[in-house]
């Protein structure tokens, strides 16, 4: 039991330096090599976990697919009674971890990566959109809102939304006195929800994030630059 600890310890943090690997470098230009660089291990070291760039590829979308999974199920944990509210606290947990884990967000950066094959993330995306796309249905279904978009399309927008908030806020950083959710807010009214339903929704998601309940980065942490310095004392795992 120990040995296998021990074994996955090792797997986390290889994993965590192929990360900054391809956040510096993008999937095409990381490497075996330098990944094994940072930990001070052989090439042969970190072959016994992942003996090549495929099965490092894997890994990161195994985690994006477990981030999805983590968000969505504590979002519906804490707004069983509302899919409006969980839509938007899955949105804001899935940013937390993009915000947060070096992992996510190598694997969100894959998607821009033209170097990726399409197939490769095509899953990770349709899981994601049938997770956003269940919470808009079950809000027509039992909140009665009236979209004024089809379901898909809705879900779509709002994962493009998240991701756009994602990648511009490295050139347009967030004020700590602007609106948190703010794009997702207006994401919410343009599929056709009420200005006023959308300030109550955003209001709960915002309270339950300050008692925790709900995750959300910081503003310092939505840029993503604290994520590109290897952690002190990554050698030697």
């Amino acid at each position: 039991m120990a040995d296998r600890a021990t074994a996955g310890h090792t797997r986390e943090v290889i994993l965590e330096a192929a990360a900054r690997e391809v956040i510096e470098h993008g999937y095409v230009g990381a490497s075996l090599s330098g990944i094994a660089g940072r930990l001070g291990l052989t090439k042969g070291a970190l072959a016994y976990h992942f003996p090549t760039k495929d099965r490092i590829l894997a890994a990161l979308v195994g985690r994006l697919r477990e981030t999805l999974a983590a968000s969505d199920a504590a979002a519906v944990e804490i707004f069983g009674h509302s899919p409006a509210r969980a839509c938007v606290a899955f949105v804001s947990n899935v940013g937390h971890f993009a915000g947060t884990d070096v992992v996510t967000t190598a694997a969100l950066s894959l998607f821009a990566d033209p170097s990726v094959p399409r197939e490769v993330l095509a899953e990770p995306m349709a899981d994601w959109v049938r997770r956003v796309r269940a919470h808009l249905e079950a809000m027509v279904e039992v909140e009665r809102c009236s979209l004024d978009v089809p379901l898909t399309d809705a879900a779509e927008f709002f994962i493009a939304v998240l991701g756009g908030t994602w990648m511009t806020t490295r050139f347009f950083p967030r004020a700590a006195d602007r609106p948190r959710l703010q794009f997702t807010q207006l994401a919410l009214e343009a599929v056709g929800v009420s200005s006023e339903s959308a300030d109550a929704i955003i209001a709960d998601v915002l309270a339950a994030a300050r008692e925790d309940r709900v995750q959300m980065a910081r503003v310092e942490e939505m840029t993503g630059d604290h994520l590109r310095t290897d952690p002190k004392g990554a050698k030697g795992a």
